[in-house]
């Protein structure tokens, strides 16, 4: 017969927790001698399996995993396609009548936006500097300068029959008249080749 072994010692050659012999050994599932030591044959005597009579349920075997959705199985991973981006929002095409030039970081319409906002600095700088007399539309720039030409053209045309007379008086020119002539036909070829008014501003 082996030597008795204490119930930590049973409980070791058992695979078991220690609490589980005290228990069976009030319940008279193991047997100790004198001492409280166990007999080691006990060990696998089947003491740990419950009486047909005990009120204890065996212990439930762990629920299976349920099978997965057939949306969560491989197959269907396999099938989805891989490596699908999502639209980008699609930018719009003008910011108050601005174009924008699509980009697929968004920098274009920050461009656009700011772009906006500069204008319409620009926009009220102009018009304050126009009430205070600093700038003038340049359609009245082109209508004062085509006045000012032909008021001028004008005065030339009428010089050579207004001055005629005194210039020949000046230097002894008894023929006043063909002066005036021969004046006026100088002071049309010079108007001819300066041309008529246009109104048109060169750019640059």
């Amino acid at each position: 017969m082996a030597e008795a072994v204490t119930g930590r010692e049973f409980a070791r050659l058992e695979g078991c927790d220690e609490k589980q012999v005290r228990r069976a050994l009030a319940r008279g599932l193991l047997v100790a001698d004198a001492e409280g030591k166990l007999d080691p044959a006990q060990v696998g005597s089947g003491w740990r399996k419950p009486r047909a009579d005990s009120k204890e349920a065996p212990p439930k075997a762990p629920a299976a995993p349920r099978a997965k959705k057939a949306a969560d199985t491989g197959a269907d991973k396999a099938r989805a396609p891989k490596n699908v981006r999502t639209p980008a929002k699609a930018e719009p095409e003008a910011v108050d009548g601005v174009p924008v030039v699509q980009s697929a970081d968004g920098a274009s319409l920050k461009r656009a936006v700011a772009h906006k906002e500069d204008y319409a600095g620009r926009l009220k700088e102009l018009e304050y500097r126009q009430r205070a007399g600093e700038v003038i539309s340049l359609e009245l720039a082109k209508q004062v300068l085509f006045t000012e030409f032909r008021a001028a053209r004008d005065a030339w045309l009428n010089w050579p029959t207004r001055y005629a007379a005194l210039i020949a008086a000046e230097l002894g020119i008894e023929e006043a008249d063909r002066l005036a002539e021969t004046l006026t036909t100088y002071v049309h070829k010079q108007l001819a080749s300066l041309g008529e008014p246009s109104g048109q501003f060169r750019k640059g």
